[in-house]
């Protein structure tokens, strides 16, 4: 009687052991990341720096989507080498949405629109809120927060917050960003150290 209660407690055991097992493999897997491509922004504005604003507008729009859960921002190289609209671009990078979005200006207040297309073409969402343009930050500020709202179905990633940053020091990111993008005035690590100094 005595030897059977071990085996007992082995086989209980054992049993409990293999129904932990089978509950975590039949555990539903998390649904794989969305992955969103955006579109450079379109602007409509009298100001002579459209490029430096639509240069501005995407990477706050970026930012945010690097900044959520189960997000994956396209990398803006492949979007931008898809010729098409929002269909071949989503089935060229394999997008699950693409972002799009215009900023119409009038003076330093503009209106920006924001649309979010399915892979067929449909329409999921569209989001339209006013920003000012007489600081870059203040509108990757408005932007980020707008589009949260949109997105607010997926969280925060853990540890994503805002930097500090001056106005004037995130403006200069945006001008070096471009010019470094653009090619046409090549920049080097010294003179990009040698700029930001």
């Amino acid at each position: 009687h005595l030897a059977r209660r071990p085996v007992a407690w082995g086989t209980a055991l054992g049993l409990v052991v293999l129904t932990l097992a089978a509950v975590w493999l039949l555990r539903p897997s998390p649904p794989p990341p969305v992955r969103v491509a955006v579109t450079a922004v379109e602007v409509a504005s009298e100001q002579s720096d459209r490029s430096l604003l639509a240069s501005g507008a995407r990477v706050a729009i970026l930012q945010t989507l690097l900044d959520l859960q189960r997000v994956h921002a396209v990398a803006p190289d492949e979007v931008d080498a898809v010729q098409g609209g929002a269909q071949e671009i989503a089935r060229a990078t394999a997008a699950d949405e693409v972002v799009s979005s215009r900023l119409v200006c009038r003076g330093i207040r503009c209106q920006m629109t924001v649309d979010r297309v399915a892979p067929d073409g449909s329409l999921v969402s569209t989001d339209s809120f006013r920003a000012v343009i007489d600081d870059l930050l203040l509108l990757s500020t408005t932007i980020r927060e707008e589009l949260r709202r949109v997105y607010a179905q997926y969280p925060l990633r853990p540890g994503a917050e805002e930097l500090e940053v001056s106005s004037r020091d995130y403006e200069r990111y945006l001008e070096l960003r471009l010019a470094f993008l653009s090619r046409e005035d090549p920049v080097t690590l010294d003179r990009l150290l040698e700029q930001l100094a």
